[in-house]
């Protein structure tokens, strides 16, 4: 991970937040998730939709990725643009069941409506943050810090 992407990451780690920051606000993150997903499906002309049933987690929004962009659909895998509830972070899940050109679009589409992009393999990288000693999981990485359950 470079210099740049750690920058980003630490600077929305705060003590004590574990779903949320401190200075959350639910309604403005899903407009702005229903915005990307209306972009999506105008450009793509697919439907994206937008899962917002998720609890207990560091994000509340996965906008799925309809199964005619993905190589080898699985119905078991959960392949989306997952919004982190920390920062307007955004990241591709399972990013390289699509092509580059898909891939490209989908930042590009998602970096224009004021979402940071975060890399999936950055984000393995093993956390290091201000929560680490409360954690105590060997396994934690930023990916689990910003774009999974808790």
């Amino acid at each position: 991970m470079d210099a740049k992407t750690k920058s980003i990451l630490q600077k929305f780690d705060e003590p004590n937040c574990w779903e949320t920051p401190s200075q959350f606000d639910y309604i403005q993150l899903k407009r702005k998730v229903e915005e990307l997903a209306d972009a999506l499906n105008s450009y793509f002309k697919q439907d994206f939709e937008i899962d917002d049933q998720i609890q207990d987690a560091s994000y509340y929004f996965d906008i799925m990725i309809p199964s005619e962009l993905v190589y080898s659909p699985k119905p078991d895998l959960c392949i989306s643009i997952r919004i982190s509830n920390f920062g307007n972070l955004a990241t591709l899940t399972f990013q390289n069941e699509y092509s580059w050109q898909v891939r490209q679009d989908l930042i590009r589409l998602i970096e224009a409506h004021h979402f940071t992009f975060m890399d999936e393999d950055d984000l393995m990288t093993p956390y290091d943050g201000i929560l680490l000693a409360q954690n105590g999981d060997p396994n934690y990485n930023w990916f689990s810090r910003y774009f999974d359950y808790i």
